[in-house]
């Protein structure tokens, strides 16, 4: 029988990547900005994410937009993820 570890460590590279992302960015922004947004509103497309939020909360967002890409793209690597995000739209 298989170790358990090595299943876990199968099922979360299997996991999609638009998924990890979404997950993170919830996580984040309800954590470091009291912002809670649903899931269908974050779209990943190719290395952008595109955010269909108020123009009030994307206010609030813009000055720590180069964080929250910075933040992202190192859980990313660290989830072994070959993808780099360039910009929060």
């Amino acid at each position: 029988m298989a170790d358990f570890s090595l299943i876990l460590k199968k099922l979360i590279k299997n996991i999609p990547t638009e998924t990890l992302i979404r997950d993170f960015l919830l996580e984040y922004l309800k954590k470091n900005h009291t912002i809670i947004i649903d899931r269908k509103h974050v779209q990943v497309q190719k290395n952008n994410i595109v955010l269909n939020i108020s123009p009030i909360i994307k206010s609030k967002l813009f000055p720590h937009r180069e964080q929250i890409l910075e933040d992202l793209n190192s859980y990313l690597k660290e989830k072994e993820v070959r993808l780099i995000i360039k910009r929060i739209m």
